[in-house]
């Protein structure tokens, strides 16, 4: 297919198919290009060109993400992972990204933020993957530089405050494998009052916490609930309220 590809005028490729291409196939075909017009008119056309998505950020080296600056190729999504050594995305100035997905191990730390707080692009975090326990001030620091993340998925509740929930725009929140209890439930309903999906996995959730929820979130359209204290009464009483 990709030889197919090469014999087609720049434009048509540029204008309809170079969206549905890998990165990979998008740079073979910059390197196909038969004469300078024709790279450059290739290159032209690149930012003009649908995003394209990139699932993690970890696997490509500086190098490549200077490509992606210089050629001005824009990332629909692009999903970072804040661990221990740099990530060089962050370091690349003028990178074109619409959306960032950012997921955190355990034992995050102030160190590990600071290249998305130096590259002042926190504002384009929509979402947030926390799979371990977290210091309060990290995620103090992380929510003030974050305050367009819509979707949270959080294994420990116990590094969220009404501070932290009320600096986001959420309108998913998934709490799994964690003592969530009824008060922190609470605060979610009456902090986050946008959200339309909500999954809570903990059987320490009761009756008043599902009331809550119902009543304070008016948008909601989706809630799973995993906790042997809820009754069919607190279930009828919600279906009421939403």
């Amino acid at each position: 297919m990709l030889n197919w590809l090469e014999s087609l005028p720049v434009e048509l490729v540029g204008t309809y198919i170079l969206g549905h291409l890998s990165i990979k196939d998008i740079v073979r075909l910059e390197r196909a290009c038969g004469s300078k017009k024709s790279h450059q008119i290739f290159l032209d056309l690149i930012p003009h060109c649908p995003a394209i998505v990139l699932p993690s950020s970890t696997d490509r080296s500086k190098l490549a993400w200077n490509w992606f600056a210089k050629t001005k190729c824009r990332i629909r999504c692009l999903t970072i992972l804040l661990i221990a050594h740099d990530n060089p995305c962050l370091h690349v100035k003028i990178l074109r990204v619409d959306d960032l997905h950012l997921q955190l191990s355990a034992n995050t730390t102030i160190e590990n933020l600071k290249p998305l707080l130096d590259n002042d692009i926190g504002y384009k975090v929509r979402s947030i993957t926390i799979s371990g326990s977290q210091n309060m001030e990290v995620m103090e620091q992380l929510s003030g530089c974050t305050g367009n993340v819509k979707q949270l998925t959080i294994r420990y509740s116990d590094c969220l405050s009404p501070e932290i929930l009320s600096r986001w725009k959420l309108t998913d929140i998934n709490i799994y494998g964690s003592t969530i209890p009824p008060s922190l439930v609470f605060v979610i309903a009456q902090t986050c009052s946008q959200l339309t999906s909500i999954k809570l996995r903990s059987d320490d959730i009761n009756d008043s916490a599902v009331i809550a929820i119902a009543q304070h979130c008016p948008k909601l359209e989706k809630f799973v609930l995993c906790s042997i204290l809820v009754t069919s009464t607190a279930y009828i009483l919600s279906l009421i309220h939403i």
